[in-house]
């Protein structure tokens, strides 16, 4: 007798007796408007598995589920109330979901690369995965949708958790979109003032990506520039610490010394290209 193959059968199951659960639709139809994260969570566990009707998770999922579908700017602005912290008696707890949604939006074995480059080489190397069957331009705009939807409009402390989950993951490339005006602004705000019960949650993000920075010029060049960008050039001043001093002083190779200057070239170049155009 020939044995079935485990995961035909598992898939059949996952079909039959639980997509098809009246009562599991109902909890689906549902998660949005009452906010269930667990909801979310489930239902991309089960498309990871089976493809299945996207009409069976309600709206949870788009139609026709693709990353693309998935991280847009109109359905993200529907899953607020799915992506809520849930709240302990210390503190937040970020739910498992999170996890889950910034493995599809960064795949990890795509996005390991530091550099822009090396990530489109590999994203070519890797056009057969499901996972990373879209381009870089495509990965860029989903996460662009990610940070002003979810992660600019997340509570603070979410929005920095989401941030070091982020991290690991992140190309150099990426920095601009994940320390946005919004953002730097925001530990501006809370870290000239060490009086904010947000002070060390800014304070351990700041820890964190300076670890992450570690010895990548990259990464390090990625990093002071958006700070610098975002606060006029004073965001040790303003935030009374040395975190850009500190960045600038481990500077260790020419290379990256002259990355530094091409990225300060660049940007006041695109400051005085916007400061020539005309006004409405």
């Amino acid at each position: 007798m020939q044995l079935r193959d485990p995961t035909h059968l598992v898939n059949r199951v996952l079909h039959s007796e639980v997509l098809l659960n009246h009562g599991l639709h109902e909890c689906f139809e549902g998660a949005i408007e009452v906010g269930n994260p667990d909801a979310l969570l489930l239902a991309l566990k089960i498309r990871e598995k089976v493809s299945a009707d996207s009409a069976r998770f309600g709206k949870l999922l788009p139609d026709l589920f693709s990353p693309n579908k998935l991280f847009a700017a109109h359905h993200l602005a529907s899953l607020p109330n799915c992506l809520k912290e849930e709240l302990t008696f210390c503190q937040p707890r970020v739910h498992n979901v999170w996890p889950v949604l910034v493995n599809i939006l960064l795949p990890d074995r795509v996005l390991q690369a530091e550099d822009a480059m090396s990530v489109s080489n590999s994203l070519k190397k890797h056009k057969k995965n499901w996972k990373s069957s879209f381009s870089v331009e495509e990965i860029a705009k989903n996460f662009q949708c990610f940070c002003e939807v979810i992660i600019e409009g997340s509570l603070l402390p979410l929005a920095f958790d989401v941030l070091l989950l982020l991290l690991p993951c992140l190309p150099a490339s990426f920095i601009p979109m994940s320390l946005s005006a919004k953002l730097v602004q925001c530990m501006i705000d809370v870290l000239s003032t060490k009086d904010s019960w947000l002070y060390k949650v800014v304070q351990h993000f700041l820890k964190n990506l300076s670890d992450w920075v570690g010895n990548n010029d990259a990464r390090r060049v990625s990093v002071i520039v958006a700070l610098q960008k975002h606060s006029n050039g004073k965001f040790d001043c303003f935030t009374l610490t040395k975190t850009v001093k500190d960045l600038m002083a481990d500077f260790r190779t020419e290379s990256g010394c002259m990355l530094f200057i091409q990225n300060l070239l660049n940007m006041f170049g695109d400051e005085s290209h916007a400061s020539e155009e005309p006004s409405d």
